[in-house]
């Protein structure tokens, strides 16, 4: 049996390892009380299998797993979304169960109808990647769509083939915003590769549509993981402050404390705050990333008061 790519994690799995796995699923009392799960779940994994996993819709699962009839509209209903909730559930329990970490394990991202298939002890990390390519780039291409509908306001409206072609390319610019969650290769900016936090971060405040003013105290290089993190969290408190808060200007201290063994991280915007965990600002990944490092976390966000993020990092 040859091996497939199967996974966001690049690690190769063979198709029969993959099957050996979804047989044992469907062994265990989460998935034998229930056949709508069992179709749900071998089907997306047939069909990824099979290379077809960009046709893994909620109309497709619709017509295919639920029997609906062609001219169903899943956006109208529902119910594939709630089906998708339980089986992530149920995939979720079973693993929770296991203590094997020898296996692989498939699993079903939220909001996604698409298998990703790893080993277990690598899950933690895949969740991670999933986060980097989406809070990295969303910072420039919020930039850019603020930049192109600026433009598109200040074109006169005798000027109407620019006015629509800037109109086009900001919709291009949201569609790619969007496609963002549907992409988990872990990519990372060249420059925080090449060039470390510092200059990596200098490049990311040019780039801001509000005014930043970096307060940067690192020398040297840190951690992969620690600049990795770090960078995110920078760039997923400015989009936050640009699309939400209001803000005219943002401060980011970066502190790296040698002897506390520490990164210390403050970004504080001067917005109208009010800031929560459940707004759908980002709040709650960037929280589940500094914890996975063994890191503090704290958020101050008074309504009127601007926000204030402090992070704590461990370099060792």
């Amino acid at each position: 049996m040859s091996n497939l790519n199967l996974s966001s994690t690049e690690a190769l799995f063979s198709v029969a390892a993959v099957e050996e796995e979804l047989e044992r699923i469907f062994r265990d009392p989460h998935f034998t009380e229930s056949a709508i799960l069992k179709k749900f779940l071998s089907f997306i994994v047939q069909e990824t299998i099979q290379g077809r996993s960009n046709c893994l819709k909620e109309y497709t699962i619709a017509i295919n797993v639920l029997e609906k009839p062609l001219s169903f509209n899943p956006q109208e209903n529902g119910i594939v979304r709630i089906h998708a909730g339980r089986l992530r559930r149920a995939l979720s329990d079973y693993y929770n169960d296991l203590g094997r970490d020898d296996q692989v394990v498939i699993s079903i991202p939220k909001g996604k109808y698409v298998p990703f298939f790893a080993n277990r002890s690598n899950l933690a990390e895949v969740a991670i990647i999933e986060r980097d390519l989406h809070d990295g780039a969303q910072q420039r291409l919020v930039s850019l769509v603020l930049e192109l509908g600026m433009a598109q306001a200040e074109v006169s409206t005798e000027e109407g083939e620019l006015r629509m072609r800037l109109g086009h390319a900001g919709e291009q610019a949201r569609e790619a915003l969007r496609e963002l969650r549907d992409l988990s290769r872990g990519i990372h900016p060249a420059i925080l590769t090449d060039g470390g936090l510092g200059k990596a971060l200098r490049a990311m405040t040019r780039r801001s549509p509000i005014a930043v003013e970096l307060d940067l105290r690192v020398e040297g290089r840190l951690p992969d993981r620690v600049e990795i993190s770090a960078y995110y969290i920078v760039a997923e408190a400015l989009t936050n402050a640009t699309k939400h808060s209001g803000a005219s200007g943002v401060r980011v201290c970066v502190t790296a404390e040698s002897g506390e063994g520490a990164l210390r991280l403050e970004v504080a915007d001067d917005g109208v705050g009010g800031a929560e965990f459940s707004g759908g600002t980002g709040l709650v990944g960037l929280k589940d990333r500094v914890e996975a490092l063994g890191g503090r976390f704290d958020l101050h966000s008074p309504r009127g008061g601007g926000t204030t993020l402090h992070v704590t990092l461990p370099l060792t």
